[in-house]
């Protein structure tokens, strides 16, 4: 009865994992097919047209920031960890 119980507890687990990763597919499917809709809405109205490749533009800003942001805080784990009487 012992290995009964066990064998249940991981085809539950083994279940549930299934379904996390269908569920995880379908969002990225849904997120897939959403991007290529609001890709399309962009070339086809002519008052958008100023904003084609928005999201790339951004994307670059946001990597420049996060490269800039990884340096300060690299700067100040050095001055955290610099003596008190050198840190002047």
């Amino acid at each position: 009865m012992k290995h009964s119980i066990a064998d249940w507890k991981d085809d539950i687990r083994d279940m549930l994992l299934r379904v996390r990763d269908q569920l995880y597919n379908f969002i990225d499917m849904f997120t897939h097919k959403f991007i290529r809709q609001i890709g399309k809405i962009e070339y086809e109205r002519p008052e958008l047209k100023d904003f084609v490749g928005e999201d790339r533009r951004q994307a670059t800003r946001l990597r420049s920031l996060e490269v800039k942001m990884e340096r300060l805080l690299h700067i100040l784990e050095e001055v955290d960890q610099t003596p008190p009487n050198h840190k002047a």
